[in-house]
């Protein structure tokens, strides 16, 4: 199809209609300035306000030293029913170790490996 002396792709312009829900002059337009063959003042007043306001610019990552949040406590609960469930499966499998003390446990039975993981649900409030 020819508009303002391009010839732009039927396929493209279908695309364009049935994607944003635009009319076929919409969709040809949004075609060329995409292409960059047409300027679209509104978007480059945007694009010097947006230099100017220093958008894009990472606000605050990075800047200062972070906070130390401390170790976790341990749940002594978890780390027992770990330990309890390692003692049983390290006498019928292969292999097995604790990987995470209060989550983890990777053994071998048969020669296939498995993974054990140990999660501990909050209440719903």
């Amino acid at each position: 199809m020819k508009y303002m002396g391009f010839d732009i792709p039927d396929e493209i312009i279908d695309s364009y209609v049935d994607k944003l829900g635009c009319s076929i002059v919409d969709a040809m337009q949004a075609y060329l300035f995409d292409e960059g063959k047409i300027e679209n003042a509104e978007v480059e007043q945007l694009t010097k306000n947006a230099a100017i306001a220093g958008t894009g610019k990472i606000v605050g990552a990075a800047t200062g030293p972070r906070t130390n949040r401390g170790k976790k406590v341990a749940d002594l609960t978890k780390i027992w029913i770990i330990n309890e469930l390692f003692a049983t499966i390290f006498e019928i499998a292969d292999a097995a170790f604790i990987k995470n003390p209060e989550k983890y446990i990777d053994f071998t039975l048969n020669g296939e490996n498995y993974s054990l993981n140990l999660v501990k649900h909050r209440k719903k409030s």
